[in-house]
């Protein structure tokens, strides 16, 4: 079966022979281990590719007025966030510049990108298509401490603009099934580079890829 889109990262997910799945029409890996092993990796320290989700810019004067019409929680500050339905995200990126991310249930950001279509009064949409990935786990910063200069406090709450193996990344600290975790954003054509570097640091100190069944919720 052919997908019409793929991972930046699909070739090294290949390597590591994982069971496969499909997630927004992009082929993913599901389990590289059981799923018992790879939630008490989650636990400690994994990396997993969350290219797949749907991702939506918006840019324009107009953007807080369509936002608020679609009834979406508006970040005040900005690099602030709010949730979406469905466990997705809006971050504000600009004074006048939003990025969405689709929650791993949710459909909310599909829909918003149906509504807006081309643009609506002000309101125009950006195609983002960032590598996104997360590391998590009770030993996450361990890896970020050998990549990033930058000094990630423990409540810690906004966006972070910042360089993670000289790439330049959007990094947001957060929390998945109480886990202390890390999403980050950068650009597809490093994305191969980063996910190596990443793994490796990760496997390095004991951890290790992760599909995304065990991110699933119930």
């Amino acid at each position: 079966m052919s997908y019409p889109r793929i991972s930046p990262i699909h070739s090294e997910l290949e390597k590591l022979n994982p069971n496969w799945g499909e997630l927004f029409r992009m082929r993913v890996a599901l389990r590289f281990s059981s799923l018992d092993e790879e939630k008490q990796r989650l636990s400690d320290l994994a990396l997993c590719d969350l290219s797949a989700l749907p991702k939506l810019g918006l840019k324009g004067t107009g953007c807080e007025e369509w936002l608020r019409n679609e009834k979406v929680a508006i970040p005040r500050q900005l690099y602030e966030h709010e949730q979406i339905e469905g466990d997705g995200l809006v971050i504000r990126t600009d004074r006048n510049e939003f990025f969405l991310e689709e929650g791993m249930n949710g459909e909310r950001v599909g829909q918003l990108s149906s509504s807006l279509g081309s643009g609506s009064g002000g309101c125009y949409r950006v195609e983002r298509q960032d590598t996104g990935l997360l590391l998590a786990g009770q030993r996450a910063r361990d890896v970020l401490r050998q990549t990033c200069s930058y000094p990630f406090a423990e409540d810690e709450k906004q966006l972070v603009m910042t360089r993670v193996a000289l790439v330049s990344c959007a990094i947001l600290r957060t929390r998945i099934f109480g886990v202390p975790a890390f999403r980050v954003w950068f650009i597809p054509s490093y994305g191969i580079y980063l996910w190596q570097n990443l793994l490796q640091i990760a496997t390095d100190l004991g951890g290790g890829a992760i599909g995304i069944e065990c991110l699933r919720r119930a």
